[in-house]
């Protein structure tokens, strides 16, 4: 049974995407990361973040890997409550206020809130967390307000003159799906993507 490390890891692949290795993230933090030059874009992928059960202070942990991203995007699982989910098969999942805002407060640029951890209280859970974040200031995608809403399926970011798309869509359920006059998620469909990317460019 593999125990979980008191660390977290890092996958650094070099700019010729020909190696790959494991390196300690306080290795990776004591080097400096340089820019090669203004056209130079780094972008961090943080994928199905679910710190529900995380010692507070854990997050902190990748302070200095997040900032020194151009970019930073961090798949966001669990939702966002003080109290705990209805049944207890779902504690494990949800995520205090206090937790979330140290992932906050790491310096993500985008949360990406199309998931299906999200919905375990269904429309509710997704509201709840929607408003946390946007409360926090901080810039979400994936969580609509309605079905209309549009610009919460697309950010567009532009650093060094480098443009960026994010598009933010999940495959179910139904059940929270965004309705006409409610919120919910972003359900995947093929006519929306064609729509989105093309006011991406």
């Amino acid at each position: 049974k593999a125990e979980p490390a008191d660390e977290p890891d890092i996958l650094i692949i070099n700019d010729k995407l020909d190696t790959e290795k494991f390196v300690p993230l306080e290795d990776w933090q004591s080097k400096n990361v340089e820019k090669l030059d203004e056209k130079t874009l780094t972008i961090l992928v943080a994928g199905n973040m679910m710190p529900g059960i995380a010692e507070p202070g854990y997050l902190k942990k990748v302070t200095t890997l997040v900032s020194a991203a151009d970019l930073s995007f961090a798949t966001w699982e669990c939702p966002v409550a003080d109290d705990k989910m209805p049944t207890p098969a779902m504690n494990k999942y949800f995520c205090s206020k206090s937790v979330a805002t140290e992932a906050v407060e790491t310096g993500f640029d985008i949360f990406n809130l199309a998931t299906n951890h999200l919905c375990d209280a269904k429309i509710e859970s997704i509201d709840k967390t929607k408003e946390f974040f946007d409360d926090k200031k901080a810039t979400t995608i994936g969580a609509l307000n309605n079905a209309e809403d549009f610009e919460s399926e697309l950010i567009v970011k532009q650093v060094n003159d480098i443009r960026v798309g994010f598009i933010s869509m999940i495959r179910g359920p139904a059940a929270c799906a965004a309705r006409a006059d409610s919120p919910g998620l972003a359900i995947m469909s093929e006519e929306r993507l064609t729509i989105l990317m093309q006011k991406a460019k």
